[in-house]
C-alpha cells in the first residue's frame, strides 16, 4: 500500500468485558465518517489502562503507567506520535504501526499490538487510522438487531476452542469442522 492512499479515521466508542472470567475485553472502534465498527480484543490490564485514559474509570490514586512514561520520554527527545495505524489482524490479535515524527523526519514502529497502540493513542491524543480495504474485511457485521458477527481471524484462540466445544455439544458438526480447521491453521 502506498503512503498516499486515503486512510479511514477511527475513534474508540466502547470498551467492555467479553469473557466471564474478566480477562478478555473488546474495544470497539467506529469509523468517524460512517457506521462500520472494528473489534479489537484486549487483555484486562490494557483495557483498564485505556478506560483510565478515556476517563471512563475513576481510580483515586492513578499510578503512572507505561504509556505515561513513553509520553514523557518522547517529549524529552522531541518525538511526536502522529498516528496509530491499524495494519493487520492475525490469530485473534490486531496489530498497528506507530507513526512518529522527530525533527521533521517520519519514523514507523511496526507491528505493535493494537491494544497497546490504542492506549498510546489515548495518551498522546493522536488519531487512529486504518486502510479502507482492511476495515471492509474486518468490520463487525450486524446479523440481527443488536447481534453482530466478527471475522474469524479477530477471535482469540480461547474463544475458538470454547465455540468448538459448544458446536460439538449441540451437534453442529459443520461449524465444528470449520472451527477445528481454523485452530489447526493457527498452530
Amino acid at each position: 500500500m502506498e503512503e498516499k492512499e486515503p486512510y479511514k479515521y477511527l475513534e474508540i466508542s466502547n470498551v467492555s468485558q467479553c469473557s466471564k472470567e474478566g480477562n478478555a475485553y473488546l474495544a470497539i472502534l467506529k469509523e468517524t465518517d460512517g457506521e462500520r465498527m472494528l473489534p479489537v480484543l484486549m487483555e484486562r490490564q490494557d483495557a483498564l489502562h485505556l478506560l483510565l485514559k478515556m476517563k471512563k474509570v475513576f481510580v483515586a490514586a492513578t499510578p503512572i503507567d507505561f504509556s505515561d512514561i513513553m509520553l514523557s520520554t518522547f517529549n524529552s527527545f522531541s518525538i511526536r506520535l502522529r498516528e496509530v495505524r491499524i495494519c493487520a489482524v492475525r490469530g485473534g490479535v490486531t496489530y498497528c504501526h506507530l507513526i512518529c515524527e522527530q525533527y521533521g523526519e517520519r519514523k514507523t514502529i511496526s507491528y505493535c499490538r493494537a491494544s497497546n497502540g490504542l492506549v498510546l493513542a489515548a495518551t498522546f491524543k493522536c488519531p487512529i487510522t486504518i486502510h479502507p480495504e482492511l476495515l471492509e474485511l474486518q468490520y463487525m457485521r450486524e446479523v440481527s438487531e443488536g447481534t453482530y458477527s466478527m471475522p474469524i481471524n479477530s477471535v482469540s484462540n480461547e474463544a475458538l476452542s470454547e465455540a468448538l466445544k459448544r458446536a460439538v455439544e449441540t451437534e453442529n458438526y459443520e461449524l465444528a469442522s470449520l472451527l477445528r480447521d481454523e485452530i489447526k491453521r493457527r498452530k
